[in-house]
């Protein structure tokens, strides 16, 4: 079978290369490796002195050299001319036609241009003989490169075996070429995938303000130190412990937190542990299974459960039965539940954040609250100030929900009276921010159609903190944009007079810029003045 081998290479030989190309892909992790490994491989296989593997640009207009051989000083070839292809070429005709070239002298007449051939020749002093240009082509039939050797010295191989060779050359390019795609973006995807991280962080943050502000009013300096802790702790998993008195807006807060943290998409379950008696609330929080007690005819999610990937609150801890003090416990510690009647725990991912109007040192001094417990839930404490303490939020307050009030049943807005507003600021509110939106509520049910609220529609311990006495602040008589003005201008000069007329040192006692500080200076017509006006009617 002379025609069948070259006489330099027999059989095994040839198998071993083969094999040594399959195994390329595996062997070497960059391309460039790759395509010296493909052309080390041709040159043996036909035992040339020379070669270069081309392949195509981006365009597929033009071939450019990757690898090359000892004698390698080619450039790039067009394999169109003028929109045809390119058919003097040897290179350029082998990718256009997809047929394999064998040019047995390059110095005999066979219609191809060896310009470049003929030079290369007369630099190193030698001549070239035959030359072979075989497509590489994928397991598509699309042409991806050209494999081009030179100067072998047993003649040409027969067209199978370069067939063979060149596709399996070509298919392991391919390959190659899309296991480096593949890689580049995947890194690109991660790159991007970190990029969006950081910038949904951003935004989190950016949003944490007026996400966790939602549905909370007021801008009192006692309230702004809360929503600041919330914020703060949002966007992570720790636990929160809520304390605050009676109607302080536990679960608005507890809420807010949820809305504000990367939970946001999860549910927000919510359960008062004052509300259920200790079996009850077993099974309402943890679950059971059928046949678990009298009536547990089917299965039932917990609240814990129905809470993965959320957050659970729990309101009034304290009165949480011991019992189950120990069942949240293990939900803390090991993020495990176990429903009632069910033989083995379940795993759940919950974030809880409780909430107390009672002091829960005093309850594990009295043996009614796990002390072990009370430490896994008080790792971040945030504190609600009671309506008391922010007087100055009680007018928005009393807007909002009069306004809201109307809405639900269909009447319009009436307004309050000094009086009645004088007598809202004044009162202690024991049920702190509830306690005011129902009282507006009643007033508003009370009011005849066209009538401001007046004193005389509110509760009569609300009317007695007006004629009590009862220090606090006094609505002065005119238009409250009027009264907000004077007093604004009064403790403007009153601070400035304390700082020797230090508007840095001012500004920064009333919590504003110097540039804010300057422009009211300007409109309440100061002009470097630093006696003090007098003291607006009513302020103490």
């Amino acid at each position: 079978m002379p025609d069948e081998l070259p006489l330099s290479l027999d059989a095994a030989a040839t198998v071993d290369l083969f094999v040594e190309l399959s195994a390329a892909l595996s062997a070497e992790r960059s391309l460039p490796s790759l395509l010296g490994r493909i052309l080390s491989a041709a040159l043996r296989l036909t035992g040339a002195q020379d070669g270069r593997i081309y392949g195509l640009d981006v365009t597929k207009q033009n071939l450019l050299p990757l690898a090359q051989g000892p004698d390698g000083q080619a450039g790039p070839v067009a394999i169109y001319l003028g929109g045809a292809p390119n058919l003097t070429n040897p290179y350029a005709y082998a990718a256009a036609m997809g047929r394999i070239l064998k040019v047995p002298d390059i110095y005999a007449y066979s219609g191809f241009d060896f310009t470049d051939e003929h030079a290369r020749d007369r630099r190193r002093g030698q001549r070239t003989g035959a030359i072979m240009a075989m497509p590489l082509r994928d397991h598509e039939g699309v042409t991806v490169g050209v494999l081009h050797v030179a100067d072998m010295p047993d003649g040409l191989l027969p067209d199978r075996l370069l067939s063979a060779f060149a596709s399996q050359a070509a298919v392991t390019l391919s390959n190659r070429r899309l296991i480096d795609q593949n890689q580049s973006l995947i890194a690109a995807l991660g790159r991007r995938n970190q990029e969006l991280d950081v910038e949904n962080q951003r935004l989190r943050h950016a949003i944490a303000g007026t996400t966790a502000q939602s549905g909370i009013l007021g801008d009192s300096p006692a309230l702004r130190a809360s929503l600041s802790l919330v914020r703060k702790v949002a966007s992570t998993r720790v636990t929160v412990l809520i304390l605050g008195e009676t109607g302080t807006g536990k679960e608005v807060f507890a809420s807010a937190i949820h809305r504000a943290s990367p939970r946001a998409n999860g549910p927000f379950v919510a359960q008062n542990c004052a509300a259920l008696p200790e079996n009850l609330l077993e099974s309402e929080l943890f679950g059971y299974r059928r046949g678990a007690f009298t009536g547990a005819v089917t299965d039932k999610q917990g609240l814990v459960q129905s809470a993965h990937n959320g957050t659970l609150f729990l309101d009034e801890i304290g009165d949480m039965p011991l019992a189950l003090q120990a069942k949240l416990l293990r939900l803390l510690q090991e993020n495990e539940v176990r429903a009632v009647g069910a033989t083995r725990a379940e795993r759940v991912d919950v974030r809880v954040v409780a909430a107390t109007n009672v002091d829960l040192k005093d309850r594990i001094a009295r043996g009614e609250f796990r002390e072990d417990l009370f430490y896994r839930l008080n790792v971040f404490p945030i504190r609600l100030p009671p309506l008391r303490e922010r007087t100055e939020d009680i007018p928005r307050l009393a807007e909002h929900f009069l306004v809201e009030a109307a809405r639900q049943h269909g009447r319009l807005s009436p307004g309050l009276t000094p009086d009645a507003m004088e007598a809202l600021i004044r009162y202690a509110f024991p049920g702190n921010v509830r306690e005011l939106r129902n009282i507006i509520e009643r007033a508003l049910l009370l009011c005849d159609e066209g009538q401001r609220i007046g004193l005389d529609l509110f509760p009569a311990e609300l009317r007695q903190a007006l004629s009590a006495g009862v220090t606090g602040p006094v609505v002065p008589e005119g238009p409250l944009k009027d009264a907000v003005e004077r007093f604004e201008a009064w403790m403007i000069a009153a601070r400035l007079q304390e700082t020797g007329g230090n508007q840095t040192v001012a500004a920064s006692l009333l919590g504003i810029s110097r540039r804010s500080l300057v422009e009211k200076l300007g409109r309440y017509g100061f002009a470097g003045r630093r006696s003090v006006p007098a003291r607006p009617h009513g302020q103490p």
